[in-house]
Formats: C-alpha cells, sequence, structure tokens
C-alpha cells in the first residue's frame, strides 16, 4: 500500500506540471471568426454608395462574378465560401483518391495559392476581385 501511494504521489507531482486549473478560453474558431468581420468589414464598403454606383455596372472580363454576386457572397456566405468565390476553381487530385467508393478529393490548385513554382508574385486567379478594385480605383 504505501509504495503504491508513493509512486502514485510522485506521478501526480510530474503531472501536476503540465495539467492545470481549466481556463476561461474562447472556444471559438478564431481564424473563421476573424475572416467573418473582415467579410462584414469588405461587405459595409462595397455597399457605400460611391463604391456601388462605380461597380453596379462592371461586367467581368473573365466571366467571373458581379458586384451583385460578389456582395451577396460577403454578406450571407461564411469564410469556405469567399474562398471559394475569390480562389481557382478546384481539381481532383486523383493521387490522393484511396477509398474508390467515395468522391475523389478535390483542391485549390497550389499555382493558386502559393504561386507558379512557389512564387506569390505568380498567383493564378480564376476571380475578378483585383478587377474590382481596378475599377473601384477609376
Amino acid at each position: 500500500g504505501t509504495i503504491g501511494y508513493a509512486i502514485f504521489t510522485e506521478v501526480v507531482k510530474k503531472v501536476g506540471k503540465f495539467v492545470s486549473k481549466p481556463k476561461m478560453d474562447s472556444c471559438v474558431d478564431e481564424i473563421n471568426s476573424d475572416m467573418k468581420h473582415k467579410m462584414n468589414a469588405m461587405h459595409n464598403v462595397l455597399k457605400r454608395s460611391d463604391v456601388r454606383d462605380a461597380l453596379e455596372g462592371f461586367v467581368p472580363t473573365n466571366g467571373g462574378a458581379t458586384y451583385d454576386q460578389f456582395v451577396e457572397t460577403l454578406h450571407s456566405g461564411g469564410a469556405f465560401e469567399i474562398v471559394d468565390f475569390v480562389c481557382c476553381g478546384k481539381v481532383e487530385e486523383k493521387t490522393l483518391h484511396f477509398d474508390k467508393s467515395k468522391e475523389c478529393p478535390k483542391f485549390i490548385p497550389l499555382k493558386c495559392t502559393h504561386g507558379v513554382d512557389g512564387d506569390p508574385k505568380k498567383r493564378a486567379q480564376d476571380s475578378n476581385v483585383e478587377e474590382m478594385i481596378d475599377a473601384i480605383n477609376t
């Protein structure tokens, strides 16, 4: 009994260094929450009359989204929807398709997230967000 108690006491002393009393911490997904706050801020800017006037007649050259579609995505979408909206389309990654009973996994191509050959200045884009920004600045 005494040896078991002594060993248990030593273990508790060691574990006590790693385990502490619970703390009040946020259980919110900070990245997702941050993205939603930024989307709300962008939505507010795009709804300003001067910006709206500059973009209402905007016609995307590459078949991208219109002003109204972008505003709606910012207003009602979440972080995943805005990423899908502004990034290149997802493509199937056949090398990761192990379970043939399930759909092939799709990812945003690395050339869109990290740039061609890892050069962020050479990022491929399918969206027209930069084109919209240029339209606002003119």
